[in-house]
């Protein structure tokens, strides 16, 4: 709606397949071990903000990519730098005030994270450029994507355990893309 994007049936109802999809995938009866009286009432709050944060995220990238008067090269590397200088304060934050022991391994997984995220980003701003007429196909494919993505890293590589919600979850989000593509 916001980018005058037409209406069409096929894509509200992969979008609806996807929203699915996403409350399939949340972990709902995993127990947590150790439980903390103040992160009971936030904690349902988490998954919401995450979702709602995304969203803006999202529609700022897609801005970054219509806006033609700066350079694309130029936009990414400005966005970078910015994400790069609050990151610096962070970490100062956390070393600084709260004390927080600085680790070398935490670093190295966070250049090799930090590397997949440059990827995901420097595509995503690419797909948009591509389908400039076309924004859900974009968001829903990126974003449904990732969460399946990330689901199968997390069983192949962490050996966790998922239900069989999370599964349906995962074929509902590729069930979603394919409607929002294709039909």
């Amino acid at each position: 709606f916001l980018f005058n994007e037409k209406v069409q049936g096929n894509k509200l109802l992969g979008i609806g397949i996807g929203l699915l999809a996403i409350v399939c995938s949340i972990g709902w009866g995993k127990s947590v071990s150790t439980v903390n009286l103040s992160d009971i009432r936030y904690k349902n709050l988490y998954p919401l903000l995450v979702f709602i944060g995304m969203g803006i995220i999202d529609i700022l990238f897609k801005q970054v990519a219509l806006h033609v008067a700066i350079p694309y090269v130029s936009s990414m590397f400005i966005i970078f730098v910015m994400a790069m200088l609050l990151a610096f304060g962070l970490l100062g934050y956390f070393l600084l005030v709260e004390k927080q022991i600085f680790s070398f391994k935490a670093v190295v997984y966070g250049l090799i994270l930090g590397a997949f995220n440059f990827c995901n980003i420097l595509f995503y701003m690419k797909a948009h450029r591509a389908l400039p007429e076309n924004p859900s196909i974009v968001f829903t494919g990126m974003n449904i994507g990732v969460i399946s993505l990330g689901a199968l890293v997390g069983v192949l590589f962490f050996k966790e355990r998922l239900s069989w919600l999370n599964y349906l979850g995962i074929f509902l989000s590729i069930i979603s893309v394919l409607i929002i593509a294709y039909l």
